[in-house]
């Protein structure tokens, strides 16, 4: 098993989730306004100054499907233009 999050533009939110369903991950959590700033995305407070906003998936999964995910994820960063977005994995100590 995996535990990941994702942190994306939330333009990009609709593209994660079309991933989670073909590759059936269908057990997640989302946050859907976070802010930050990053080297692929910029800076996103979803103000004036600092326009936009992001969002973030918690996962937790099978192997399999996590490394089909990072890979589409990998892939996607390669790109020069783009919107900003990480997957972050985390050790599962434990799940209840």
């Amino acid at each position: 098993m995996e535990f990941f999050f994702i942190v994306c533009s939330t333009t990009m939110g609709a593209d994660v989730m079309q991933h989670f369903k073909k590759l059936e991950i269908n057990n997640y959590t989302q946050i859907p306004l976070v802010n930050g700033s990053g080297v692929g995305g910029g800076k996103k407070f979803g103000n004036d100054i600092w326009p936009g906003d992001n969002t973030t998936f918690f996962v937790v999964t099978e192997t399999k499907k996590y490394e089909k995910l990072k890979a589409w994820v990998k892939e996607y960063r390669k790109q020069e233009i783009r919107e900003g977005m990480k997957i972050i994995n985390l050790a599962l100590k434990e799940m209840i």
